[in-house]
């Protein structure tokens, strides 16, 4: 690294949501378009449990970042609260509007739920035009009405110039906002989208966020958006909920995430790229931090940990979106956008892990 200095760059920081969950449990309680989900199921084969689904939490109008490893059960959640998988136990609501009760037995089939879901594969009728396949969920509409409606969609996601052409005849990245104008047009109360842009480069993600982002502003409903993008994440998302084998395992606004989830998942939760070993030699409890020195430079950082000792060893993982250089090192270590952890004996070499 050099003489080259490394200082937090708080201004990007700045623009994410900083409530801690007890903020967002409370302003749950008085948001009436919240959806709410407690699901509680057991999957099994042969009578052998193969799998638990074990969460409760709320999701506030805006957009909530589902996370976690293959198979913690994301899409079986969305599914569940779409009313596509079987729910044993729990209770599912958006407002007021009961959808789930397994305690007064009430299960409203997906076309009552009044719920758009987005899947990776899109799903769009290859037979019909962009303009039916939006038009698809209005059927019961007068014709002028389901012109008006389609016609403001179709130019909130730039695609009505498109209107006459089948899905073969666009690219990719237009067949995925005629699958979000589609899902949009029937006015849901809530969203759920399962890595809706995976398959995209990063310029047509860009825009497309960009188009989401702006509708929802004007609609005011809660978002489940389920991807593995940091990036993504990041321009869209205001809540990051980690699920690990069916069960939550950290839930915080973005900003936060690097300090409250666990250990051994906050540095996946975040896509955090670099990790550094270095020694603790002050902890400020107050704050919640620590001061780490640099083992391969003897830079200090003062950074967010937990359970950290005066003079133990630790890893501290950094995002490499809040790294910017300098020709000098700042006269204080500045506290840092990471996260550290002790390292245990067994612990891999602190080399780079993709997301």
């Amino acid at each position: 690294m050099g003489e080259l200095g490394v200082f937090t760059n708080w201004f990007g920081l700045a623009s994410w949501l900083a409530a801690d969950r007890d903020t967002l449990a409370d302003a749950a309680k008085h948001a009436p378009g919240a959806l709410r989900i407690r699901a509680s199921h057991r999957y099994a084969v042969a009578g052998k449990t193969t799998f638990s689904l074990e969460s409760d939490f709320q999701v506030l109008p805006g957009v909530t970042i589902l996370r976690g490893h293959s198979g913690a059960g994301k899409t079986t959640l969305l599914r569940c609260v779409a009313g596509l998988a079987d729910l044993r136990h729990g209770y599912i609501a958006i407002g007021e509007q009961v959808l789930f009760d397994s305690h007064r037995q009430i299960n409203l089939p997906p076309r009552y739920r009044n719920i758009a879901f987005v899947f990776q594969n899109l799903a769009l009728f290859p037979h019909l035009r962009v303009r039916e396949n939006v038009a698809y969920g209005l059927r019961k509409l007068s014709a002028a009405a389901r012109a008006q409606r389609v016609g403001s969609v179709t130019e909130a996601f730039r695609i009505a110039h498109l209107a006459e052409r089948l899905p073969r005849e666009i690219s990719g990245g237009e067949q995925q906002r005629v699958a979000l104008a589609r899902a949009l047009v029937t006015e849901p109360s809530a969203l759920l989208l399962d890595e809706p842009l995976s398959s995209l480069d990063v310029r047509t993600k860009a825009l497309i966020i960009e188009d989401l982002r702006a509708w929802n502003a004007a609609h005011h409903i809660p978002i489940l958006y389920v991807t593995h993008d940091a990036e993504e994440a990041r321009a869209l998302g205001e809540r990051v909920i980690t699920l690990e084998h069916g069960r939550i395992a950290a839930d915080a606004s973005l900003r936060e995430v690097p300090h409250s989830a666990p250990a051994h998942c906050a540095s996946s939760v975040s896509s955090f790229q670099n990790y550094f070993e270095a020694i603790v030699v002050g902890v400020e409890a107050a704050t919640g931090t620590v001061r780490c020195r640099v083992h391969s430079c003897g830079l200090e950082l003062r950074v967010r940990a937990t359970n950290c000792q005066l003079g133990s060893t630790v890893r501290i993982a950094v995002h490499a979106g809040i790294i910017p250089q300098a020709a000098a090192a700042p006269a204080d270590s500045a506290e840092f956008g990471a996260f550290a952890r002790p390292l245990e004996p067994m612990d891999a070499p602190a080399t780079p892990v993709p997301d």
